[in-house]
């Protein structure tokens, strides 16, 4: 490289330093550095995921493995674009709507903390292994053009790593990957048609490389070439940063934008860097496979334009390890770190520890790179997504679309037992075929018998029922039974069990608040706000013409949780729980009132038992506070028996017992006192 060179790589550098360093202005909080406090658009949402995914393993390990291969290499990125694709159709609208930020989260809340921690610690590995590839695409761009030590070149590249992530959290990878994203496509897309020119189109690829081995997506072999696709869509789905990409915009919409451009432009990056690739096998076949894009860059590229673009690809790398970095470090900190070790670190103090375990994790990395160069990158990226999918992918299929079906202990030894399948996969079976399904075929079948089993101890074990079946002799075609709770008091695990032994379904503040959404227009985060602070403002909810009064924001609020509590009763029976449908639909229908409370210590450790965190008793009282306040504000009492027909008192009672409980009272009311006996189906 002469003076020309690196005043163009000079220049890249400041242009996308400065933009680190501007968008970490914006981080005022661990919110802000873990999920841009929500307040991205899909431009920023696009940059982060295109930022983190293309970069080193995109253009210089793509164009390393279609010296080789050919378009067998463009796997990694059209996978990557599948991944969008899948996200955007299947699981954006669910995780967005959830508020989680986390990956871990999203297990925490379905399968408990154990689950979460073994999730957080398994994917960790696999994260930890891509950014590994990318500091090994550093390394051999840092050395191609410098000659420096593999040591020094990992320094370099680690460096910059910190810079943007430390400075930017979310807003530093979403901005410098936008800016990244142009100047990358420009340069390696400039870098591809040259290749195509200069090789006289695709007549002079087609005529001088065996057909089989360089213009067939399969060429490593099918199994090998679709599993690694494979690996891309089900680890990009289990990657920390993308989800949190897809939960940090103002709105779903933006998400789905994000995601639908994200899946068109990703593949065309991979699409330049093998016709670098085969060129380069053409006209320098004795050069090392890893070189073939810096050294095109370098040799037929003008002077000034190459120092860009070889800055670009370095930054390019950065940017997806600072990425992925950014994700696992959330990951460790809040469900590891928040979780185990210090649950009332404040905002500033979690920021701060989030940028040292980031620190610690580049370091490693960059360790393990200097000892393990050698493999092909995309290899490297490869095992990364094939083990984050294979302990993940089907374990958050049933958090999303089977959630409470299957037990917890399933899916540990799930999870556990995919990547030992993936390892002794890559041991025992051909080359021919793709280890990864051994790992996802295990992963399927013990969540299978989880589901199996999980229906047979959910309806024998964890609740039992009346001796002649699920309903009841005489069930009233409108009942609908009304469960408030004290905060903490078991209300909704109650209603759910109740709800299984009638056959009839359950609703909780969750579904009231998305169909009140769908009702009304209002956003589904503005409902969800409200629905715990329990807004103190009168209201006649059996007002038939209320869509015609000019109400302020918390009057709507209510009058939409109305309409949904009509809608969900008027379909048929139903168990309501802290839907105050006890003075909703009090004189529409058949409404059996109950009140469920236990001492503020029962109700912590059940606090604490769903949500993984401490339940301080301030909180309990407030949250109770505000429930009763809204009741009073509408004339009625909260909590007072005299308000109920049944009034039950959990503490130190199973959620099983307070069950039958409330079946016998029913059992009495509508089977004129027939008999009934605890007997499992």
């Amino acid at each position: 490289m002469n003076i020309i060179h690196y005043l163009g790589a000079s220049l890249i550098l400041l242009v996308v330093t400065a933009a680190g360093v501007y968008s970490g202005r914006k981080v005022k909080s661990a919110e802000d550095f873990t999920n841009g406090g929500r307040k991205t658009g899909a431009g920023m949402l696009a940059g982060a995921v295109i930022g983190t995914l293309v970069g080193g393993s995109s253009t210089i390990g793509t164009a390393q493995l279609a010296f080789t291969f050919g378009f067998s290499a463009w796997w990694f990125t059209l996978g990557g674009g599948l991944g969008c694709l899948a996200m955007a159709f299947f699981f954006a609208k669910p995780l967005y709507e959830s508020g989680i930020g986390t990956f871990p989260e999203i297990f925490s809340r379905e399968y408990g903390r154990p689950v979460a921690t073994a999730a957080t610690l398994l994917s960790s590995i696999g994260s930890f292994l891509t950014i590994t590839a990318q500091i090994l695409s550093g390394i051999a761009l840092i050395t191609a053009i410098s000659g420096v030590a593999a040591f020094q070149a990992a320094l370099l590249t680690v460096g910059l790593m910190l810079v943007y992530v430390i400075f930017g959290g979310v807003w530093g990878a979403g901005l410098v990957g936008m800016l990244k994203t142009g100047l990358l496509y420009v340069g390696v897309g400039a870098c591809g048609l040259s290749a195509f020119y200069l090789q006289g189109g695709l007549s002079g690829f087609t005529g001088a490389l065996p057909a089989g081995q360089y213009f067939s997506l399969f060429s490593r072999g099918v199994s090998t070439d679709l599993g690694a696709g494979l690996s891309l869509v089900m680890g990009f789905l289990t990657t920390q940063v993308y989800i949190q990409a897809v939960v940090s915009t103002r709105r779903l919409k933006l998400s789905l934008y994000g995601l639908y451009a994200c899946a068109v432009i990703i593949p065309l990056i991979g699409v330049a860097g093998i016709f670098v690739g085969m060129y380069m096998k053409l006209n320098y076949p004795d050069i090392a496979s890893a070189s073939a894009l810096p050294l095109f860059v370098l040799d037929k590229m003008p002077p000034l334009a190459a120092g860009g673009i070889m800055a670009i690809l370095l930054v390019a790398l950065v940017g997806t390890a600072s990425g992925i970095s950014l994700g696992l470090g959330a990951m460790l900190v809040n469900d590891i770190y928040k979780v185990y070790i210090n649950r009332k670190t404040d905002g500033r103090k979690l920021l701060k520890i989030n940028r040292l375990v980031i620190v610690g994790i580049l370091a490693g990395a960059s360790l393990l790179a200097i000892a393990g160069a050698g493999p092909a990158i995309l290899n490297w990226s490869y095992l990364s997504m094939g083990l984050r999918g294979a302990v993940g992918f089907v374990p958050l299929c049933a958090a999303v679309f089977l959630p409470g079906r299957i037990p917890s202990n399933y899916v540990m030894a799930s999870m556990l037992t995919a990547p030992v399948g993936v390892v002794i996969g890559k041991a025992v079976l051909p080359t021919s075929i793709d280890s990864l399904f051994l790992g996802v075929g295990c992963s399927l079948f013990i969540m299978g018998m989880g589901l199996i089993a999980g229906r047979r101890l959910y309806y024998s074990q964890n609740v039992w029922r009346i001796n002649d079946g699920l309903k009841l002799k005489k069930q009233p075609d409108a009942l609908v039974i009304a469960i408030d709770e004290q905060y903490g008091s078991g209300g909704e695990e109650i209603g759910k069990a109740v709800a299984v032994n009638l056959d009839i379904p359950c609703y909780g503040l969750k579904e009231l608040t998305a169909e009140a959404a769908k009702i009304s227009g209002i956003e589904l985060r503005l409902l969800e706000k409200y629905a715990e602070r329990k807004v103190q403002i009168a209201y006649d909810f059996n007002a038939e013409d209320y869509d015609k009064i000019m109400m302020p924001p918390a009057e709507n609020f209510i009058a939409a949780m109305g309409k949904a509590t009509r809608f969900f009763a008027d379909a048929g029976p139903c168990v309501l729980v802290n839907s105050h449908a006890s003075i909703l639909y009090a004189e529409c229908g058949d409404v059996l009132k109950i009140f469920v409370h236990a001492n503020e210590k029962q109700r912590g450790k059940s606090i604490q038992r769903l949500t993984q965190q401490g339940a301080a008793t301030d909180s309990l009282q407030l949250i109770d506070k505000q429930r009763r306040a809204y009741y009073r504000s509408i004339g009625k009492k909260w909590g007072e028996a005299s308000s109920y027909h049944l009034a039950i008192d959990t503490t130190d009672t199973s959620v099983e017992t307070t069950a039958m409980s409330v079946l016998g009272f029913l059992h009495e009311k509508y089977d004129g006192g027939r008999r009934y006996n605890k007997q499992a189906v």
